[in-house]
């Protein structure tokens, strides 16, 4: 073999290696993308399941602490202010001041109304009822100002 055809031959078995060396390499780097991906799709998912056990959670602290039974738009809870406008001369002039209730306690809650409305008289005036409360939001018993029992 000439000196030249050895040359040509080094040069063919030299592209040829590399070649082949740029092959398995995109292999290789194909192969730990694709592991990257896999992993990041992996704990794409964990993280989805965490976000979905913390809603969980959430919503049974809400429902623990008795704030799912109260309107989102007043703050009042609807059975209770139902049964003071029955109570109430003029129903028309009742007005929902605050309500907050307390936490789930032997399967119950106690929810506290501060509500205003007119007065035999035609003043106003400001008064308070309570009730009793199961878990789901389902009225018990009720009580006025004076702690008697309305229903």
């Amino acid at each position: 073999m000439t000196g030249k055809q050895t040359a040509v031959i080094g040069s063919i078995i030299i592209g040829l290696s590399l070649i082949v060396y740029f092959t398995d390499f995109n292999s290789a780097e194909k192969k730990r993308i694709n592991e990257e991906y896999k992993a990041k799709e992996e704990k794409k998912k964990e993280t989805q399941l965490k976000l979905k056990e913390i809603e969980k959670l959430q919503a049974e602290q809400k429902k623990t602490k008795g704030f799912h039974c109260l309107s989102a738009w007043d703050g009042s809870y609807g059975p209770l202010v139902q049964v003071i406008k029955n109570q109430m001369r003029d129903p028309s002039s009742f007005q929902h001041r605050e309500t907050t209730i307390t936490p789930n306690s032997n399967n119950a809650h106690l929810v506290y109304m501060k509500y205003g409305g007119k007065n035999a008289f035609g003043g106003y005036t400001v008064e308070a009822a309570a009730a009793r409360i199961d878990t789901n939001c389902n009225l018990l018993e009720a009580y006025n100002q004076k702690m008697e029992k309305i229903k």
